[in-house]
């Protein structure tokens, strides 16, 4: 009865696994680069050894391109069974780690090249303007109200007020904090 049940029971076939070394001396490789490998987390271990097919699909997709050693003769990547892209490969995690240092880089140019600039010093500078220009103005009334009173042509007492507006605007201008008068 038991070789009845064997004969309808489907085997699985085992996947053909490798030691380090072997896995190395098939991929034409060190056996030190397939160790960085799995210790780097890109190739994954089967009870302590290597399945070949599933390792190099793991390659293909968390690979390197800058320092690849798992190519086979001048420029020729290694053949093996197509796998779909995923995100988190190590691919993908390097070309997000370049481009977020690429943005640094341009980020410290700028700012020493003065294109960038600190946005608390470029707030407090147009507050300290802001409040120059109020306080200028807010100084007029005071500066000209005597001169002001005496005056009783509509035309004169408008050609002086617009003269201390322009002078009081003038200072921010200019930046030098002085009053006009």
């Amino acid at each position: 009865m038991k070789t009845k049940k064997r004969a309808h029971i489907r085997h699985r076939k085992r996947p053909i696994l490798l030691t380090l070394s072997a896995y190395a001396k098939k991929r034409g490789v060190s056996h030190q680069a397939v160790s960085k490998a799995v210790r780097e987390g890109r190739i994954t271990l089967v009870r302590g050894k290597i399945d070949p097919k599933r390792a190099d699909a793991e390659l293909r997709l968390n690979r390197d391109p800058a320092r690849d050693p798992f190519r086979k003769g001048p420029g020729r990547p290694v053949k093996g069974p197509k796998v779909s892209r995923k995100k988190g490969t190590y691919l993908d995690a390097r070309i997000r780690k370049e481009h977020y240092q690429a943005e640094i880089a341009r980020l410290e140019f700028e700012t020493r090249t003065g294109k960038l600039v600190d946005t608390e010093k470029v707030k407090k500078a147009a507050f300290d303007s802001a409040r120059q220009v109020r306080d200028n103005l807010l100084n007029i009334p005071g500066r000209i109200s005597a001169s002001l009173a005496a005056k009783t042509d509509s035309f004169e007492i408008e050609i002086i007020l617009k003269n201390e507006i322009r002078l009081a605007l003038e200072t921010l201008v200019k930046g030098n904090g002085t009053n006009g008068s």
